[in-house]
């Protein structure tokens, strides 16, 4: 008995001991201050910049919460991940130009996959005016399409259909990676040509390609990269 009770005693002993000796022989890891998060100015490296960047988001954070009059002709084979972010990218861009362009004017977007681009051609095709398939813009991009089934992404904005509806599409092969940087600025690049052309009324012809395309490039950056500044920065380093 009394050899069991030492036993026993030995034991209490070495577990009250063990939890410290293991502390103290542990590795200890030092402590690091947490990284301190670069502003805007920092980040653009120009004042200009981190200012138009500062108006974007917070005309955003203010946008319409209105729902926005869309149309939409879907490929049913579509992969339904790029779906739903251009269909999120195309509301948000309609609240965001709400102040500029009324939000109950219908908008009519046609969606497809590069590998079913047909249906874009047939889907479109019928309710455009001649204007609107002017130079065969939409039948060159539907050959390279089939020449790029699986590489060739984009949009369009060809003006108004029959029904004086704006219009536009956009099309992405369905691997298409979802964070490529150029393919999530493509929907709401393309709603800014719509804006332009209502600004302009109906008419764009006074302003100049680069101003046009540069306008839809930057504002379609600032979209794809609403929650992240070193990302809307890496657009242009």
């Amino acid at each position: 008995m009394r050899s069991n009770r030492k036993r026993s005693d030995s034991f209490k002993r070495i577990a009250l001991i063990l939890p410290l000796a293991l502390a103290l022989i542990a590795p200890s890891n030092p402590g690091f201050a947490a990284a301190k998060k670069k502003t805007d100015l920092q980040i653009l490296g120009n004042a200009r910049a981190a200012n138009a960047r500062s108006e974007f988001l917070l005309q955003l954070k203010n946008a319409s919460t209105r729902t926005p009059n869309l149309e939409y002709h879907i490929d049913p084979t579509i992969n339904p991940a790029l779906l739903t972010g251009i269909k999120v990218d195309t509301a948000l861009s309609a609240d965001f130009w709400a102040s500029l362009r009324p939000i109950d004017q219908k908008v009519v977007v046609y969606i497809a996959s590069t590998e079913n681009f047909k249906f874009i051609v047939d889907e479109m095709t019928p309710n455009s005016t001649p204007e609107g398939l002017f130079g065969d813009w939409l039948g060159h991009k539907y050959l390279q399409a089939q020449n790029e089934p699986h590489g060739f992404f984009g949009g369009g904005a060809p003006a108004f259909d029959k029904n004086d509806n704006p219009v536009f599409m956009v099309y992405a092969p369905n691997g298409q990676g979802l964070g490529s940087g150029f393919w999530t600025q493509t929907t709401s690049h393309e709603f800014v040509h719509v804006t332009q052309r209502y600004l302009m009324g109906g008419n764009m012809s006074p302003m100049l390609g680069w101003v046009i395309e540069g306008q839809a490039d930057y504002i379609g950056a600032n979209f794809a990269t609403r929650n992240s500044t070193e990302a809307f920065a890496s657009y242009w380093i």
